[in-house]
């Protein structure tokens, strides 16, 4: 039986911290709430959140690019700096192929740590809880985008006609990987209190809900696997274009 939505805001005491059951499928958490319906609520906080911090990836960038082209050439190579310690040398958004992708993510982690520590702090001294965090983790990812327009632009005379038309293709498949990106980076946001606030639902929230199984915990955690899969599996669907026609190229 399809729960209401109201489930996911509702406090019933009298069945907090239930086991799944056919009335609570997941059960409930420690103020009676469903945590079924609180996922399912949730859905449209992590989604959309995700997508805005990925909308502001991609106008940030731009803008950083432009500026880095136009701005005097210390800005280019801070940006080039920058783009190499948390992108391009963990390549944690341009990795085409899945063996590569676990490692790639690991490695991921710890370079981009000082970009979100600079985020915490915008976030934090901006009080930008919930969507509005999406201003200070946009740039954070924009760095990549920027990095991309930027080398492009540079390489406009030494790269052949059919480099500078893959740019198009390549920004597609980072911003697919920034989706994904963006929507864990949200989770951390919630597992830190910096993010959806409560009564609110999210994903990262149901990480840490209190409550007699751990099948919301496993739910939020298929659900952000499903969104990355998605997501990588598009980003090297669209990269894997260049790769195939390059492989033709060259053996023709």
């Amino acid at each position: 039986m399809l729960l209401p939505l109201q489930d996911a805001y509702v406090a019933k005491l009298s069945v907090r911290l239930m086991l799944p059951s056919s009335t609570h499928l997941l059960g409930t958490d420690e103020l009676g709430r469903d945590l079924l319906s609180r996922f399912i609520a949730g859905t449209k906080y992590t989604i959309l959140t995700a997508l805005l911090t990925t909308l502001v990836a991609g106008a940030s960038g731009w803008l950083m690019g432009r500026a880095a082209l136009a701005a005097p050439t210390w800005f280019g190579r801070l940006l080039t700096v920058l783009a190499y310690i948390c992108f391009v040398v963990p390549s944690f958004l341009l990795a085409a192929r899945w063996p590569n992708r676990l490692l790639t993510a690991i490695l991921c982690i710890l370079p981009i740590l000082p970009l979100f520590a600079i985020a915490l702090i915008a976030i934090a001294v901006g009080k930008l809880t919930s969507w509005a965090a999406s201003l200070a983790l946009g740039p954070l990812l924009g760095v990549g985008i920027a990095y991309i327009i930027y080398r492009a632009d540079r390489l406009n005379g030494a790269a052949s006609q059919a480099d500078r038309d893959h740019l198009f293709r390549q920004l597609a498949a980072l911003m697919a990987s920034m989706f994904a990106w963006g929507a864990y980076l949200h989770a951390a946001l919630d597992i830190l209190g910096l993010g959806m606030q409560p009564p609110e639902p999210s994903w990262g929230s149901m990480l840490i809900a209190q409550s007699a199984s751990w099948w919301p915990q496993a739910t939020a955690a298929l659900g952000f696997l499903t969104i990355g899969m998605i997501a990588f599996l598009f980003s090297d669907t669209v990269s894997g274009v260049r790769d195939e026609k390059s492989y033709f190229d060259k053996h023709e």
